[in-house]
């Protein structure tokens, strides 16, 4: 890939995390798969799929109503993918029920890995790939990336479906953006003709960017591609990818299919197994009919499928991740990936290690050297062991004695039974340009041939090979069993090195041996996970140790889920940047150890503490009495609402106080006219007289308290007098008469009850002849929102007191400062802007506090998507600044999108049914939509295609109850 197409997948991949983490929370308004399968090779490795299933439902990663199973191949006999696929759903069925209705994801991940062999157990599927990773939960796998670029599917499979893909690659497009036939679709992709040469073409020949395929070609020479007429802009074919999507009659003739012949599939019938690609969807195109029915099954794969039509989408950005060879993995691995690939995970290893090693869930001697673009997975290695450059190392747990293992080689470890006493573990070694396939002749055996492997140890064909065995790497006798480390190592620098002695072969001619291929027979799939599992937790509960003691910036729950609950207290305050930090740390623990009630008190006091960081960052505020004011002095003061087109939840605190936060937002009006403010009239007499203009009651007082019901009505003139040294419990100290109001609807999300602060403490500060300038005023705001614990940011009150369109930016220093860049539009643009933005009130009223309250806990526990969320947030602030600056409003629009999607993330309840059944009843006029603030309801905002789709974006949502569209200005 190219650094273009990296960025673009990785994005894509991105919003597939965000997306599916939105389903496992919120799986009742976005659809989730009903049902994952997944096929393996053999029983044992049937346990360790579920293993590792149990593990991904434990940490959330499935959404509840989700169901997950596993389908081994019958007796471990290889069916081909075809067959597999119908064996896999008469199992689901007959476990499930009738399919029809029900979203299905496939995942073939059934086969040997014999080019991989270190991976032949736990599956490619579940090769770690820590992309998008962090430090603090499980390295994520290959099979969690198809579940995040996999979750736009489901949508589009509103009455059931079924999606098949493949558990050796990742296919980095947009899968949601495909068109899906009512039939079967089969994705594919452009690529040159040599590429073509050597996979499955597609005739498509009226239709390259979509449409009915016409014919299927495998491996096919230039000259096959040219006269099929399946050239695609003259010198590209149509790839197969490998990936189909079954809907409608395709999906109800397939699971007919499958239940009628899945039983024949598993006993072989005819002399080959059948095939997805050539059977099943030859099958469904009509030039390979003849083909189809001289085969064994053919004629019943015709009776189901032969009507179906076929289609195929074309995704020219689609990039592949393939994890088919050994040296592929390693230059994956090896990539730059943007930043992206996380190279250290539950790790621990010296300055030897290389930069662009990855090290996962390991514990190195500091003096273990380590080359790059190397693996190490799930092992403790002592001082004495080094790794080359471009090798893998697996499962070895060995702190003694060291071993050597040389450039481009892989060494492993497998439990096994009834071998060598409990503990006992195969010794497993390969050079990763093997290829276990080959036969004797030909075979290549640590990354040289066979037969020069065996004469430089003196040993024989008939050591490694008797009977009928086959005569090819996979099924030699190579690798030796022990229950005993130091043997173990022994056995490893004799099949790694060069030029062994003696007695290491010797000491491998008297252990038993097993093969590539008898593992399954002889492995412990209890083990690996036991193991797995006594490995881990010491090295994470490390890591929340050294958390705790430094108060670094871990989430400290994902750590103490994935070790149990920890002893460990945070009772040093010290330690740790804030108040609110260590009471949330604490909240946590406290959890942990099944002290709920505890642990939540903690968390209120944490989401409390907020205040005391927002005054230590913001200019001292000097509470001094104002007296002596000229009765009769009279200010008004009126300001515009604010929509926020991206970065909010950036200038919220405790955020803004530790990270830099941008927002891009718009000052509007709405009908023509300011839509709050306040008006502040001086008295004779040491009295507060406050009304409240949207509905018209009034209160006289005397004194202001230090603690004001959070539910009064007159909570914010109240705190906001208080604030700004009107009055205190013992007395007013300036008579003065305050009125405010509102335009406004209650919980409109368009920060008016922050921007009502901001007017009513300019004029206060006017009339007191006091600083009023935009930082001062703003400055104010969010103290005034910490004392009423409404615990609002900076984004609302400089929206409404800076005019237009702007770019607002907070840097974490002390005192905080804030700083705005006014975005320019021409008149032009500022017209069109007015005109294909179509703001509206959803119907639905939402509190901040509510969903406020949820996002900064989850801040304050450092989860890993809410830190990457608001990440995202401040990045997309600057997009929308570009885009408006250039006046691309579909861009904007796409920003638009984007941040809404990185707002679920934060809180999945900032959305509702009702919201999400208006975005998609707009979406075809739309290139881009999202509530306004925090969400929850109130108002939202959506980009028109055009202006044409404007007004009719505005004349559907009049027609939607409780809907109200607003014409609004700059």
């Amino acid at each position: 890939m190219d650094d273009t197409d990296l960025h673009h997948g990785l994005n894509l991949l991105a919003r597939g995390w965000r997306l599916r983490e939105l389903g496992a929370s919120a799986c009742d308004r976005v659809p989730v798969w009903d049902l994952v399968i997944l096929t393996a090779a053999h029983e044992v490795q049937a346990q360790l799929y579920r293993q590792c299933l149990d593990r991904l439902r434990a940490a959330g990663g499935l959404p509840a109503r989700t169901a997950a199973m596993v389908v081994p191949d019958p007796d471990g006999r290889r069916i081909g993918s075809g067959g597999a696929t119908l064996h896999a759903l008469r199992v689901a069925a007959e476990a499930h029920g009738d399919l029809a209705g029900t979203r299905v994801l496939l995942v073939h991940s059934g086969g040997d890995s014999r080019r991989v062999p270190w991976a032949n157990l736990f599956g490619k599927a579940f090769l770690p790939l820590p992309l998008l990773a962090d430090s603090d939960h499980a390295v994520p796998t290959l099979f969690d990336h198809l579940l995040a670029i996999t979750a736009p599917l489901p949508r589009r499979l509103s009455d059931g479906g079924l999606a098949i893909f493949t558990g050796d690659v990742l296919p980095l497009f947009d899968c949601g953006g495909v068109e899906l036939a009512d039939g079967a679709t089969v994705i594919t992709k452009p690529v040159s003709l040599d590429v073509a040469g050597r996979h499955g073409v597609i005739c498509a020949p009226d239709h390259p960017a979509g449409g009915p395929v016409t014919g299927l070609l495998q491996k096919p020479t230039p000259a096959a591609i040219a006269d099929a007429g399946a050239l695609v802009g003259g010198a590209s074919a149509l790839l197969d990818t490998g990936i189909f999507c079954f809907a409608g009659r395709g999906w109800r003739a397939l699971a007919g299919a499958a239940a009628e012949l899945g039983v024949a599939a598993c006993t072989h019938v005819g002399s080959a197994a059948v095939s997805l690609y050539e059977d099943i969807a030859g099958a469904m195109v009509a030039a390979c009919h003849e083909r189809v029915r001289a085969t064994a099954m053919g004629p019943a794969l015709l009776a189901h499928l032969g009507a179906v039509p076929l289609h195929h989408g074309a995704s020219p950005e689609l990039a592949f991740l393939h994890f088919g060879t050994q040296a592929e993995i390693v230059d994956h691995f090896a990539g730059a990936w943007q930043g992206r690939l996380g190279r250290r995970l539950h790790a621990r290893c010296g300055p030897d290690a290389a930069r662009d090693a990855v090290i996962l869930e390991s514990r190195l001697d500091e003096r273990v050297a380590v080359g790059g673009a190397s693996l190490v997975l799930g092992c403790e290695l002592g001082s004495g062991w080094a790794v080359g450059r471009r090798s893998v190392v697996v499962g070895v747990r060995d702190p003694g004695s060291g071993v050597s293992v040389g450039d481009h080689q892989a060494l492993w470890h497998v439990p096994v039974r009834d071998a060598s006493g409990p503990g006992a573990c195969a010794v497993l070694v390969a050079g990763i340009f093997d290829d276990p396939k080959r036969p004797d002749t030909a075979a290549v055996f640590m990354n040289r041939p066979l037969r020069r492997w065996l004469d430089e140890r003196h040993i024989g064909t008939e050591d490694i090979w008797d009977g009928d065995r086959p005569r090819d790497l996979w099924h030699a006798r190579l690798f030796p069993v022990s229950g005993d480390a130091g043997m173990r190592a022994t056995l490893a620098r004799m099949l790694l090195g060069a030029a062994p002695d003696a007695a290491a072969v010797a000491a491998w001619r008297a252990a038993p041996r097993v093969a590539y291929a008898d593992l399954s027979a002889v492995a412990d799939a209890t083990a690996v996970e036991v193991g797995r599992r006594a490995h881990l937790q010491p090295q994470v509960c490390d890591d929340l140790t050294r958390a705790l003691a430094g108060g670094l910036d871990r989430d400290v729950s994902a750590l103490v889920a994935q070790c149990g609950p920890s002893a460990v207290a945070a009772d040093d305050a010290s330690v740790w940047p804030s108040e609110s930090r260590w009471r949330q740390v604490r909240a946590d623990l406290l959890r942990a150890g099944d002290w709920a009630p505890a642990g939540d008190a903690e968390a209120e006091r944490a989401f409390l503490a907020v205040r005391c960081d927002v005054a230590a960052a913001v200019p001292a505020v000097m509470e001094r009495a104002v007296r002596d004011l000229q009765p009769g002095t009279v200010v008004d003061d009126a300001l515009p609402v604010r929509f926020d087109i991206a970065g909010g939840w950036t200038d919220t605190p405790p955020v803004c106080l530790e990270r830099v936060g941008h927002v891009c937002n718009l000052a509007v009006h709405l009908a023509g006219a300011p839509s709050v403010g306040a008006v502040v009239e001086v008295l004779c007499e040491p009295r507060i007289e406050l009304e409240l203009g949207d509905d018209g009651e009034r209160r006289t007082v005397t004194a202001i308290p230090d603690a004001i019901d959070l539910h009064d009505a007159f909570l914010l003139p109240l705190t906001a007098l208080r604030l700004c040294g009107f009055g205190s419990p013992t007395g007013v100290s300036q008579g003065v008469r305050v009125r405010t109001w509102s335009r406004a609807p209650r919980g409109s999300g368009l920060g008016a009850s922050s921007i009502l602060g901001a007017s009513l403490i300019r004029a206060l500060q006017r009339v007191a002849g006091r600083d009023d300038d935009v930082a001062t005023v703003a400055n104010l705001v969010l103290v005034l929102e910490q004392r009423m614990t409404t615990g609002g940011g900076w984004q609302d009150q400089l929206g409404g007191l800076v005019p237009g369109v702007k770019l607002c930016s907070s840097l974490p220093t002390r005192p905080l400062e804030l700083r705005v860049e006014p975005v320019p539009l021409l008149p032009a643009a500022s017209e069109e802007l007015q005109r294909r933005l179509v703001l509206f009130f959803t119907g639905q009223q939402r509190l901040a506090r509510n969903v406020l309250e949820i996002v900064v806990g989850r801040y304050l526990r450092r989860e890993a998507s809410t830190l990457r969320a608001l990440d995202d947030l401040a990045g997309l602030a600057l997009a929308a600044r570009g885009a408006l600056s250039r006046a691309d409003f579909d861009g904007l629009g796409g920003v638009m999108a984007e941040a809404w999607q990185v707002h679920q993330q934060l809180d999945a309840n900032c959305s509702n049914p009702v919201v999400d059944g208006i975005f998609a009843a707009v979406e075809d006029l739309t290139c881009g939509a999202k509530l306004a603030g925090a969400g929850g309801g109130g108002c939202a905002a959506a980009m028109a295609k055009d202006t044409e789709s404007a007004q009719r974006l505005r004349s559907v949502l009049s027609s939607m109850p409780d809907v109200r569209v607003y014409e609004w200005s700059l």
